[in-house]
């Protein structure tokens, strides 16, 4: 099986739709819906990259991206708003709708760049919509 990809958003219609086309793009993919959820998922299941919309996380929202950070984890953003002032490093900021091709390549990229041994830093911090 692919790379570990943890979606998160509150839709459980739109993370049906995420486990669907992930899979078939080569990922082992894992959904949940809440904050709390995802903050126990990082720890548990332990994914390569973690996709999440922060609006739905509220006040979970800045500890799942300390988490992901210290964990090594990429964070890439899917989410309603163009911004999100979110303080840990964002590998890339998509906004809804979005290309789902797009986010498999973001997803990618994430992936390569943050393998060990990789001597580039990934992760900005300036957040800039991909439409």
């Amino acid at each position: 099986m692919g790379s570990r990809v943890l979606f998160v958003d509150s839709d459980e219609r739109l993370l049906a739709v995420y486990r669907r086309f992930f899979t078939r793009m080569g990922f082992e993919v894992a959904t949940v819906s809440s904050g709390a959820a995802c903050f126990n998922a990082l720890s548990d299941w332990q994914p390569d990259a973690l996709v999440f919309e922060p609006d739905m996380c509220d006040a979970w929202a800045d500890r799942i991206a300390l988490l992901a950070e210290s964990s090594g984890v990429p964070l890439l953003i899917l989410s309603r708003r163009d911004r999100y002032p979110i303080t840990s490093p964002v590998w890339k900021y998509h906004v809804k709708p979005s290309s789902m091709k797009a986010v498999a390549r973001s997803i990618r990229a994430a992936l390569r760049k943050s393998t060990p041994g990789s001597s580039a830093n990934p992760m900005f911090t300036e957040q800039e919509p991909v439409r």
